[in-house]
C-alpha cells in the first residue's frame, strides 16, 4: 500500500530524490526493468506522482545522467597541469561506468550534455588553453582521452559479464584460468603465450598505458606569425 500522494509529494518528495532512486533502482534491476510505477513503488507513491518532478521517462533518463555527469566532476581533479586534468577525467569516467554498468551507457546514448558535464569540460579546458591549446585541439584532446575511458571500461563490462560490478582485483592465477578458458583448446604453445600476453595484462596497467599514449601524442598547435 503507498502513502498519501499529496503528503509525499509536499514533505520529503522532490526531483532529486527520484533521480536518486532511479539510479539505485537500475543499478540493482537494470535498465529494462525501469518504470515510472516501479519507481513510485519503491518511493511510496504512485508513478504518476512521479510527473510532478520529471518530465515522463525520458526526463527522468535525462536526470539520471546528470546524476553520472555529477559523479564523474566530483571524483575529477581539475587544479592540476592539463596533463593530470585529463588522466584524473580519464579515470574519473571509467570510475563511473564501473559504479553504474547497467545505466552508464546512458552517458553516450541520450541526446542531452547537462550542466554538470559542461562545467566538467570547461574545467578541463582551461588548463589546456592556458598552456597554448586553441579551442579546437583542447576539445578534441579532451573527446579522445575521455572516449578511450568510456570505451575502456565498457570492454571490461563486457569481458567479465555486461552488467556485472566487481571491484575486485583479479589475482594472477584468475587472469591466466581465465585466457585458458578463452582459448582452443589445441593452441600452440607459442599462440597460448600470445594469449597470455594480450589478454592477460593489468587492467589498470593497461588503461594508463592507453592514456599516457595518448596524452604523450599532444602538443600545442605551432603559431601562425
Amino acid at each position: 500500500m503507498t502513502r498519501p500522494i499529496a503528503a509525499v509529494d509536499r514533505e520529503t518528495l522532490n526531483r532529486r530524490r527520484v533521480l536518486e532512486a532511479a539510479l539505485a533502482y537500475v543499478d540493482k534491476h537494470g535498465l529494462d526493468a525501469l518504470t515510472m510505477r516501479k519507481l513510485g513503488a519503491t518511493l511510496g507513491v504512485e508513478g504518476t506522482a512521479l510527473y510532478n518532478h520529471v518530465q515522463g521517462k525520458d526526463g527522468l533518463l535525462d536526470g539520471v545522467v546528470e546524476l553520472l555527469w555529477e559523479e564523474v566532476r566530483a571524483s575529477a581533479d581539475t587544479t592540476s597541469s592539463w596533463q593530470d586534468v585529463l588522466r584524473s577525467c580519464a579515470r574519473a569516467t571509467r570510475a563511473v561506468v564501473h559504479r553504474h554498468p547497467r545505466i552508464a551507457p546512458l552517458l553516450c546514448s541520450r541526446s542531452v550534455i547537462p550542466l554538470e558535464a559542461l562545467q566538467l569540460f570547461a574545467a578541463c579546458l582551461a588548463p589546456m588553453e592556458a598552456a597554448g591549446f586553441d579551442r579546437e585541439h583542447a576539445g578534441r584532446a579532451l573527446c579522445a582521452v575521455t572516449g578511450h575511458a568510456f570505451g575502456y571500461a565498457v570492454m571490461e563490462l563486457c569481458a567479465r559479464g555486461a552488467g556485472t560490478r566487481d571491484d575486485t582485483p583479479e589475482s594472477e592465477a584468475q587472469r591466466i584460468r581465465r585466457v585458458a578458458q578463452m582459448l582452443p583448446r589445441d593452441v600452440p604453445d607459442e599462440l597460448f603465450e600470445v594469449g597470455l600476453a594480450i589478454c592477460c595484462c593489468d587492467t589498470d596497467a593497461q588503461f594508463e598505458t592507453g592514456v599516457d599514449l595518448i596524452i604523450a601524442g599532444l602538443r600545442p598547435p605551432r603559431r601562425r606569425r
